[in-house]
Parts: structure tokens; C-alpha cells; sequence
């Protein structure tokens, strides 16, 4: 078993909170909500289906961050900037410039079990194995 006193003081255990105030900026808690009711926003549009695959990266003062999963996405959110960019003054008051970026998905864990594997190669000797042991097999 550890021991936890060093030089005969017990060891207080530090709060994470406390810990992750020195790391991340001031107004972590205020940025992290903003982008909240960006992201949202964007999940309440159902009027679009590409909405709902819109990820809110970064809000700034005079910009707000996109990403989705390709480029031609990023082409559609561009070709309807004008519109989105209307939208978001209307709900927030706040006129931005959007910066949009492909962020490809990894494979969700179904896609990556059906995903091709690739064939195996075995040498000649092996298949001869394989072929006498599935001969003395009953089983179709």
C-alpha cells in the first residue's frame, strides 16, 4: 500500500477545478456557451438537412467557425453563406463572417466492423492444410 505523507504531512488532494483554472483561459466557461447556442441553433434547423451536420468549432468576436464532415459540404454551406449568415443575425443580433472547414468523421464502430479487410494470403502448403482438415469435416 502507498503511502501518502511526505515529510510526515498528509497529502490534500487538489481539486480538479482548480487544476483546469491555471490551464484554460478565463472566459473558457463563457466561449464554451456561446458556442453552445451556435451549435444549437444549427440543430433546431430542420428546414436543411446539411444543418445537422454542422459542428460549431469557434466563435469570435466577428467570425464563427463551421466544420462538416466533406467538401462538398463546405461548398453548399458556401454557396448559402449569404442566407446562414442573415439567419444568425436575425437570431443573435450579431453580424459574423463564416469560416468553413471540412472535418471528415472517423468511422463510427459498426462502420469499421463492416469495413473490407483485407484477403489473406497463405502459402501453398497452408492451403493444402486447410483443404485435408476441412475434408475430414462432417460439418457443411
Amino acid at each position: 500500500m502507498k503511502n501518502n505523507r511526505i515529510r510526515g504531512k498528509k497529502q490534500v488532494p487538489v481539486p480538479l477545478s482548480s487544476l483546469f483554472s491555471k490551464l484554460l483561459p478565463s472566459d473558457f466557461r463563457q466561449k464554451t456557451a456561446t458556442i453552445n447556442q451556435y451549435q444549437q441553433f444549427f440543430n433546431s434547423q430542420t428546414s436543411d438537412a446539411v444543418y445537422q451536420m454542422v459542428q460549431v468549432m469557434n466563435v469570435s468576436e466577428d467570425s464563427i467557425t463551421l466544420a462538416v464532415p466533406s467538401s462538398a459540404l463546405v461548398n453548399y454551406l458556401r454557396l448559402h453563406s449569404l442566407e446562414i449568415r442573415q439567419q444568425i443575425s436575425d437570431q443573435f443580433g450579431r453580424v459574423l463572417d463564416l469560416k468553413i472547414v471540412a472535418q471528415p468523421q472517423s468511422m463510427t464502430a459498426d462502420e469499421q466492423k463492416n469495413a473490407l479487410k483485407p484477403a489473406r494470403h497463405f502459402s501453398p502448403s497452408v492451403c493444402d492444410q486447410l483443404k485435408k482438415s476441412a475434408a475430414c469435416l462432417d460439418d457443411d
